[in-house]
């Protein structure tokens, strides 16, 4: 699998996904779990989802494509790369996902964010890695701002390096969540994680920076995941 920094086609990447034995795919299947037991989960009515540097919506609307309230879901998916955010927007509309919106635009900036009711479901997969440890700490502690008390976080991990595992626990800890949810991909390289808000939603703060995507960089000099 490439390192994060040898990749310059975000789109292309996404084609590890289409083998069923990657860890990747095994990483993708454990996070669609998560979505479709959260949504499930859910009291009838509008289930509203957020997923973060959401890519081609692998694990968001891959989970929710047969699902029986895919009508009930609405939220946004948040995506930089012009293709990638095309081929999730054209797969939403295909599988009657009709109140997902697809945003093309940096999930770093907070106002990607704005005006959206109080989230039930956060997906912040394949994120992490990319990031330093204060742009970790950062975002966990903005998911209060999108979040309503009580919604599910599902983050995913490298479990490479279980000492960054070990921080993201602490962080969410801070920050006022209790971890519901844990495994780990078959050959041990990704872990998913499921932390729930016991905390106080807190006001969307505007123009605000949340990370760097690639500052892992200044702390381990090459790619930490991908």
């Amino acid at each position: 699998m490439s390192g994060i920094f040898a990749i310059s086609d975000w789109s292309n990447w996404h084609d590890e996904y289409e083998n069923p034995d990657s860890e990747l795919t095994h990483r993708s299947r454990l996070v669609q779990e998560q979505v479709a037991a959260a949504v499930d989960d859910q009291p009838p009515g509008p289930v509203t989802v957020v997923s973060m540097c959401g890519g081609q919506g692998r694990e968001l609307i891959g989970a929710l494509e047969g699902h029986d309230r895919r009508s009930d879901v609405q939220g946004r998916l948040v995506e930089l790369d012009a293709r990638n955010a095309a081929f999730a927007r054209d797969w939403a509309q295909a599988v009657g996902l009709t109140g997902l919106e697809v945003r093309e635009g940096d999930a770093s900036a907070s106002d990607n964010y704005d005006g959206l009711p109080r989230a039930d479901l956060v997906i912040v997969s394949g994120v992490f890695g990319h990031l330093c440890p204060d742009d970790r700490r950062r975002v966990i502690a903005f998911l209060p701002e999108i979040c309503r008390r009580g919604a599910r976080v599902v983050i995913t991990t490298y479990e490479v390096k279980p000492e960054t595992t070990a921080d993201l626990r602490a962080y969410f800890a801070e920050c006022e969540f209790d971890e519901t949810g844990w495994a780990v991909t078959p050959g041990g390289m990704f872990g998913v994680m499921v932390h729930q808000l016991r905390g106080e939603a807190r006001p969307l703060v505007p123009n605000t920076t949340l990370f760097t995507f690639g500052s892992s960089r200044t702390e381990q000099g090459n790619a930490t995941e991908t």
